[in-house]
């Protein structure tokens, strides 16, 4: 019979006494961490052993609870920020074929100058996963080398034929990569209609900002709509 089961009143007092110290006799580094960084008495009895089973599913083998920890620890949820744990859970979450894991580690070793994250994050893209698309298409569209700008403009089309409106508001910066003189103003259109977070909204207000000094004319950005837009969203936006 497990020792928490058979005397709960005792491991409760236990607890209370140590501050959660009895959770390192189960071999628990996450609480460990919290526990050293003055952390543990912030967390209920439940979320403590919510995160003790947490640990011990990644211990086994559960991707999804990897990428959890390794949140922990990139965020300082309750736990010092420690990056290289974080990383060290989301490379083991990637090796087991998990996207966000993937993702998650990718963007570490990019912040870390370490030229593999292109491995990562191009596998989490060829997995259509949005936030990783998106990263490689501003990444290869900022490149001083014009060949990337090809392979960024496809990740970037990628991305806004899922609805993403950061992705068309990068598209509406630099219109001379596509044959329709107004195709700033197209893809501002499009952009305004896909703002779903405060990023895009901010992102979006400078665009803005800049399309309506460029058009102030509304019966020419009308005109532009009704005969330019169907043939230009049919061409870029539709898969």
């Amino acid at each position: 019979m497990n020792l928490k089961s058979k005397y709960p009143f005792l491991i409760g007092l236990i607890l209370v006494l140590t501050g959660g110290a009895i959770y390192h006799l189960n071999g628990s580094s996450i609480l460990k961490d919290i526990h050293q960084n003055g952390q543990i008495n912030e967390l209920s009895y439940e979320k403590k052993e919510q995160l003790e089973n947490l640990e011990k599913k990644a211990l086994a083998g559960d991707a999804s609870a990897m990428v959890s920890l390794g949140e922990y620890y990139e965020l300082g949820q309750w736990v010092k920020p420690n990056k290289e744990i974080a990383l060290s859970w989301y490379k083991k979450a990637a090796d087991k074929g998990y996207i966000i894991g993937m993702h998650n580690a990718a963007m570490l070793m990019y912040e870390k100058k370490d030229p593999n994250f292109l491995l990562l994050a191009t596998r989490a893209a060829d997995n259509k996963f949005l936030p990783s698309i998106r990263f490689l298409g501003k990444l290869f569209l900022n490149s001083n080398n014009q060949k990337d700008h090809v392979i960024g403009l496809r990740y970037l089309l990628q991305a806004s034929q899922q609805g993403d409106a950061s992705s068309m508001i990068a598209l509406a910066s630099v219109p001379q990569f596509f044959e329709n003189p107004h195709a700033d103003y197209l893809w501002y259109k499009v952009a305004s209609q896909n703002i779903k977070t405060e990023e895009d909204r901010s992102q979006f207000a400078i665009l803005e900002s800049k399309i309506l000094n460029i058009y102030r004319d509304k019966k020419a950005v009308n005109d532009i709509l009704i005969n330019e837009g169907p043939s230009f969203y049919k061409k870029y936006l539709l898969k």
